[in-house]
């Protein structure tokens, strides 16, 4: 139901005539789980709900087609992309009922269930496209054992500190990724599967980025497709590039999606010197992951005693990473020197200020001593000595406290910068 139709009838039956008592009571009730509630559209049984998103992402059988949508059909059954035409099709007995298109994609967005399929070919640069990661197809047995050559990085992952992937960011990461690489490839379609993906990004050196997700970490392979010794160099930029570009990812979908708001994770490489798994369990579960720490030496500590490790083509990532965290590297000097002096002179003007205002407040609070006092006006002046208008009391009092909250926010920022340099000197995220 549109939130504007429901109003009406709350005015009509509840007497509730403020908008905002009307948006406070279904925040409550979607809270409680009693009804959905996301934009304006408000769902007051989940059931149709969920029936309405199986009409999306399920393939109906063949009798049940009409035929001037089969081929868009067809598109979803075989290669998981939801067309925006299928979209209207589907919705066209609900969008007479003033239901929202926009809010019910971007619920099935935010659940997980459909992502945004930005590569679009010219002849559909008009309409928006979605793929399904429920339709998607099983990823091809070549596809998890596809490896890089010397000359390429070698395979980086990410590891999840909580002990596996969460649910539903593989889709969104691959949404990103598709958009990314549309601005960074030729016109070639990815290549997506149920946990895994393809991707060519370049021109002139075409490279073949490879995302395979398991139940614990995502594998990033970057593969040179053109091996002339010419094209070297070039290649020797992307890797970089890339790590930044999905590092940055996850943090935008960490600050994008309230479920993702705890998001923790780590860069690491395959551990060179662990023995190979036995026949009892699978790769995946025993694959030894060491973390990566830029210019730190590699090191296994499983078994008896530790080992220093090399990966060839580690460094290919991390490329310029020393100009790139040059501030964090140099922060405890910079804590020293700026940070602590800067938080004490916030503290000692903190506490002039409170003194200030409480002084005010009591002369306005009707102190018959200062009564004379309270209905004067001071002078103010500017920092180069300029005599500004007259400023009542009460004004006075409204600046301070302005000047209290700049103070809140400036210690604030202060404290973030120092949880991020402390999560950055660590290595994580």
């Amino acid at each position: 139901m549109d939130l504007d139709k429901l109003l009406t009838v709350t005015r009509q039956v509840c007497g509730i005539d403020e908008t905002e008592e009307l948006k406070a009571m279904l925040n409550f009730y979607h809270d409680l789980g009693v009804i959905v509630k996301h934009g304006h559209t408000v769902v007051l049984q989940a059931q149709w709900l969920i029936d309405l998103f199986k009409q999306l992402i399920a393939v109906r059988p063949f009798d049940e087609v009409n035929p001037l949508y089969s081929e868009c059909w067809q598109e979803l059954e075989e290669s998981g992309i939801l067309r925006m035409t299928l979209v209207d099709h589907v919705f066209t007995d609900f969008i007479q009922k003033d239901l929202s298109k926009e809010d019910i994609l971007d619920m099935m967005e935010l659940y997980g269930l459909i992502a945004k399929f930005s590569f679009l070919p010219a002849v559909d640069e008009h309409e928006q496209r979605y793929f399904v990661p429920a339709q998607l197809r099983s990823s091809p047995s070549n596809l998890c054992k596809k490896e890089p050559s010397n000359c390429d990085p070698c395979p980086l992952y990410l590891r999840f500190l909580d002990g596996f992937v969460p649910h539903g960011l593989f889709p969104q990461l691959l949404s990103r990724c598709i958009r990314w690489c549309s601005d960074h490839s030729p016109k070639e379609a990815p290549k997506l599967y149920q946990n895994g993906a393809t991707f060519l990004i370049g021109k002139q050196t075409i490279s073949e980025l490879t995302l395979i997700c398991k139940k614990r970490f995502i594998k990033i392979i970057l593969k040179q497709i053109n091996s002339l010794a010419s094209t070297i160099t070039t290649s020797a930029k992307l890797a970089p590039e890339v790590r930044v570009f999905i590092e940055d990812t996850l943090q935008g979908l960490s600050n994008a999606f309230s479920w993702l708001r705890n998001l923790r994770y780590e860069l690491c490489v395959a551990c060179t010197n662990c023995l190979e798994c036995g026949e009892e369990c699978t790769p995946d579960d025993c694959l030894h992951l060491v973390r990566v720490v830029p210019e730190e030496t590699l090191i296994c500590s499983e078994g008896s005693c530790n080992v220093i490790i090399e990966v060839c083509g580690l460094e290919k990532w991390f490329q310029g990473h020393k100009t790139e965290t040059t501030v964090w590297e140099n922060f405890t000097a910079i804590e020293k020197d700026f940070i602590e002096p800067l938080r004490q002179a916030l503290k000692v003007t903190r506490i002039q200020y409170q003194a200030e205002l409480t002084s005010k407040r009591d002369e306005m609070a009707g102190n018959k001593s200062n009564k004379k006092k309270q209905s004067m006006e001071f002078d103010v002046q500017s920092p180069d000595g300029e005599t500004l208008e007259l400023m009542p009391l009460s004004d006075q009092c409204e600046a301070l406290q302005s000047g209290l909250y700049s103070l809140d926010m400036m210690e604030s920022v202060l404290a973030r910068i120092t949880e991020i340099a402390s999560s950055r000197t660590k290595g994580g995220k």
